[in-house]
């Protein structure tokens, strides 16, 4: 609480980026690589409060390079390959 945020890890700096995207209770959220400098744990964590998000009748879009956890998360999932979405 009394640091500041210039200090903090990659990881941490990512977890208070959506945490201030999340804070209004948008009903959109856009998310570009929210999984970025993640450990595995911050990525569960951002899984179950995207996944709250949705049950509560939100709505998301997300850019990543990193697949896997948005197969939990999203009901459409689209791949950009060779410029063709997919």
């Amino acid at each position: 609480a009394h640091e500041r945020v210039g200090k903090f890890s990659a990881g941490m700096k990512r977890r208070l980026e959506i945490a201030r995207a999340m804070i209004h209770d948008p009903e959109l959220l856009l998310l570009d690589e929210p999984f970025a400098s993640l450990d595995g744990e911050g990525i569960e964590r951002t899984i179950e409060l995207l996944k709250k998000h949705l049950s509560s009748g939100g709505s998301l879009i997300i850019t990543s390079h990193i697949s896997e956890p948005l197969k939990e998360i999203c009901s459409l999932v689209l791949t950009l390959t060779d410029g063709v979405l997919r």
